[in-house]
């Protein structure tokens, strides 16, 4: 309700109702008055007034992102610890603050219009909701994220004929054992090249020389864990230039291999 008071003749007439259009946004408006108005003396207004103000009848809208952007694992999982990005706009008066829970936790407030809201572990479930400066508050909404913190690991077991402190005289089987730390592995493969293959049982390793044997676990949440292991393999020994069996020499001090390195 807009007062023009006529100075001449104050009477109820010196106010009047401006009604506005239901579709009008929320923001600042202006108001125009005259100059076509006139008094009930018939004395017109001098010039036209204008007068500024704002509307604002609806709550703000708050927008969730996460970082990074999409899952990066598998299954809608983030594998590095994601953040939630709360911003909140308020076409009208402004916004007052966002408010923010996981789960059945007690709410937290902030007074700003955005927040970053790093996820825990599991499967949670990120309630919000912002207030503008007029106490209108937006209905709730929810962001469900899932956050894998397992470790999966992998070991490699080599067996064969050892025949000094770090090499065989045999063939080497070597054993893939993966752990997912409490999550389904889906998938375990192996090299002994450049080329990986699918690991479905004990790898025979033969040869004489050095070997090196690649292997690597994948979880369902879309974790990977690789692993590395080294064996010599040899049979023969030359000494004088002749060929003599392997150990005939054991007494003496064996020429270092990288043969069974630890992971």
């Amino acid at each position: 309700m807009l007062p023009v008071i006529d100075p001449q003749t104050p009477d109820l007439h010196d106010e009047f109702d401006v009604q506005f259009p239901a579709q009008t946004a929320d923001g600042a408006c202006t108001l125009e008055i005259g100059p076509g108005i006139t008094d009930i003396s018939g004395n017109p207004m001098d010039a036209a007034w204008q007068g500024g103000f704002s509307i604002d009848a609806a709550p703000p809208v708050t927008t969730a992102t996460t970082q990074p952007s999409v899952p990066n694992g598998l299954d809608g999982w983030f594998i590095t610890q994601p953040a939630v990005k709360l911003n909140a706009a308020d076409a009208g008066i402004g916004v007052k603050e966002i408010h923010y829970w996981w789960n059945e936790e007690p709410e937290t407030i902030r007074a700003q219009a955005s927040a970053s809201i790093p996820a825990p572990a599991g499967i949670n479930t990120l309630h919000f909701y912002a207030v503008d400066l007029f106490d209108q508050a937006e209905t709730a909404q929810q962001l469900q994220v899932k956050h894998d913190v397992s470790t999966p690991s992998l070991g490699i077991e080599l067996s064969g004929t050892l025949a000094g402190p770090d090499w065989y005289s045999s063939d080497v089987t070597a054993t893939v054992i993966p752990d997912g730390d409490g999550v389904e592995v889906i998938s375990i493969e192996y090299r002994t090249n450049i080329v990986w293959s699918s690991y479905t049982g004990p790898v025979v390793i033969s040869g004489e020389g050095s070997h090196t044997i690649h292997a690597r676990v994948m979880t369902e949440r879309g974790k990977i864990a690789v692993i590395t292991r080294n064996a010599f393999l040899a049979t023969l020994e030359i000494e004088n230039g002749n060929q003599i069996p392997l150990g005939s020499r054991a007494s003496r001090p064996h020429p270092s291999f990288p043969a069974l390195l630890q992971p």
